[in-house]
């Protein structure tokens, strides 16, 4: 194979697994052809295979968009007639050109014009490869890893060809060029693997392995009224406390265990403060009536009498809204009016605040 390759001129280049962009020009027909062919399948139904040779004609017969010229013409060093060509030329009806050349002018003529199209086409190909090179870069940076250190793979998922998520984490054992890299991979039968830089993400210690928090427990004593405690203490512990440096939330958390009742999941009342509403403006806020919805009908009326010896025929009213709220005791819950949005809250102490 590597006589055949000096021979022709051909240069080989390893190429590292899922990076398809090393053998651009190969997977690019590659694709093509592939969605060419599932056009093609489903026009055709099951007799597809005896149309493959019309198939790749017409791929063959159009020029490409990096060497400009058409596989066929760089291949035989003249354009293809195809079935439009040949109608076009019966329509024209010009009259067919006789040539005096002999062979070996015509075996001449023919090895300049495709020495001439091969320049021309690795002209072309090195400034497309130059552009997209251009926009490739625009985004791209410079990566170094180094041997020993852990990183994690994007490779396909084993359910899926089409699924990748990285895995990992695995060590790198030598850096094979400028942007490959051998990791060892104890999952497969060959433990060494080449595999391109952008198929690896440097991997952080305790990055994916969340910090564990310890809670200390104190002793709870034994009392008649303990299923009224633990009633009380139904409810989780707020998730601010974790914000407050720790002698902060010593104190609250001593407070919480000695005054249980004060920190209820049941709503109450209490006579300490109070608030007064005025609005910005001082013009009242009207807003129209709207129909309950039937199915908390049944809710608003076991709702409405609950709280005993705190409703009042103000003017001020608050009503109920049909979107349930996340974790709340009561199925009515009530919703923001515009005048709550332009109040302005007004606090003071030793009033009733229902």
């Amino acid at each position: 194979m590597k006589l055949f390759q000096q021979q022709l001129g051909i240069t080989a280049v390893k190429a590292t697994p899922y990076h398809p962009q090393t053998n651009g020009l190969v997977e690019r027909f590659n694709q093509t052809l592939k969605r060419m062919l599932q056009n093609f399948v489903s026009e055709t139904g099951k007799d597809w295979d005896r149309w493959l040779p019309f198939l790749l004609f017409a791929y063959r017969e159009v020029p490409q968009a990096s060497t400009g010229f058409s596989p066929f013409e760089l291949l035989y060093g003249w354009d293809v007639q195809g079935p439009l060509d040949l109608l076009k030329k019966s329509w024209e009806a010009k009259p067919t050109e006789t040539s005096e050349r002999g062979v070996i002018q015509f075996v001449l003529e023919m090895r300049d014009r495709l020495a001439k199209y091969r320049e021309e086409a690795e002209v072309n190909q090195r400034e497309a490869q130059r552009s997209r090179k251009t926009w490739y870069d625009q985004q791209a940076r410079h990566r170094k890893l180094q041997p020993g250190q852990k990183v994690l793979l994007l490779l396909p998922s084993s359910t899926s060809k089409l699924l990748a998520k990285w895995q990992g984490p695995y060590t790198i054992l030598r850096r094979m060029g400028p942007v490959t890299y051998e990791v060892h991979h104890p999952d497969k039968k060959k433990d060494r693997q080449t595999y391109h830089v952008n198929l690896l993400k440097e991997w952080k210690e305790g990055a994916n392995h969340p910090t564990e928090k310890s809670l200390l427990v104190r002793a709870v004593k034994a009392e008649k009224d303990l299923d009224s405690d633990l009633e009380a203490l139904t409810h989780s512990t707020p998730p601010s406390l974790s914000n407050l440096p720790p002698e902060q939330a010593t104190h609250i958390m001593d407070v919480f265990h000695e005054v249980p009742s004060l920190f209820s999941a049941q709503s109450g009342k209490t006579t300490l403060i109070s608030h007064a509403i005025r609005l910005k403006d001082g013009r009242p806020i009207r807003q129209r009536p709207y129909r309950v919805p039937q199915k908390l009908v049944g809710r608003l009326n076991d709702e409405v009498p609950r709280p005993s010896g705190c409703l009042s025929s103000r003017t001020w009213c608050c009503p109920g809204s049909g979107r349930p709220r996340r974790r709340a005791t009561s199925p009515v819950p009530q919703s923001e009016t515009a005048a709550e949005r332009d109040k302005v809250l007004h606090c003071g102490e030793r009033r009733t605040c229902h």
